[in-house]
C-alpha cells in the first residue's frame, strides 16, 4: 500500500471531538472536506484530518506520531484509543494501543529491527506473520479498530494552523 502517515482511531460512544476537547483547535483554521486519498496526502506538520464514522473519530496526519503519549493515554480513561504509525520511507511501521489510563501494547519496527516491543501479545497480532510489516500493522489496527476500506468512504476535514505539539 506504501502509506507514509499516521493516525489515532479514538472509539468512543459520544460524538467526540478530542482535538477540541483538548484545547486543539483553538488557533486552527478548517481548510476544507476532501476524500481520503487527500487526507492521506496531508503531510505538513501543521496540518490533520479528521473525519467520524459511528464510534469512531479518526485523525490522520504527521502530528500524531509527535502526540504526547500522557495526554492520550489521559484520554482513554474514557476512550479507546489505538495509534498507527506508517513510513515506508523510513521503513518504521507500529502501534499503540491505549487502554483505561495507559498504553497497554506498544509495537514498533524500523529497518527491520524492533524497537519497541512493549505490553502483552494481542490476539489481533496472531496469523499475521507471513506479511510484510506494514500490511501486518495496517492488518492489526485494522482488527482492533475498523475496515481500512471503510475510510474510503468517508468524508475529512482538513485542519491548518495547529500548534507545532498539538496533542
Amino acid at each position: 500500500m506504501g502509506w507514509n502517515q499516521n493516525a489515532l482511531f479514538v472509539k468512543t460512544p459520544q460524538t467526540p471531538c478530542l482535538l477540541a476537547d483538548l484545547g486543539i483547535l483553538n488557533d486552527a483554521q478548517e481548510l476544507e472536506g476532501v476524500d481520503f486519498q487527500t487526507a492521506l496526502s496531508c503531510v505538513e506538520m501543521e496540518q490533520v484530518c479528521t473525519a467520524q464514522t459511528g464510534h469512531w473519530f479518526i485523525v490522520l496526519g504527521l502530528p500524531v506520531a509527535m502526540a504526547d503519549d500522557d495526554v492520550l493515554a489521559d484520554f482513554s480513561k474514557a476512550s479507546e484509543l489505538t495509534k498507527l504509525v506508517l513510513c515506508g520511507a523510513a521503513s518504521t511501521y507500529g502501534f499503540y494501543v491505549y487502554r483505561k489510563g495507559h498504553v497497554t501494547r506498544s509495537f514498533v519496527e524500523q529497518e527491520g529491527k524492533v524497537i519497541a516491543d512493549e505490553g502483552d501479545h494481542l490476539a489481533e497480532e496472531d496469523g499475521l506473520e507471513e506479511l510484510y510489516m506494514e500490511a501486518r500493522v495496517l492488518q492489526i489496527v485494522e482488527r482492533l479498530t475498523l475496515p481500512m476500506d471503510s475510510l474510503e468512504e468517508l468524508s475529512f476535514t482538513r485542519y491548518t494552523g495547529l500548534p507545532p505539539c498539538m496533542l
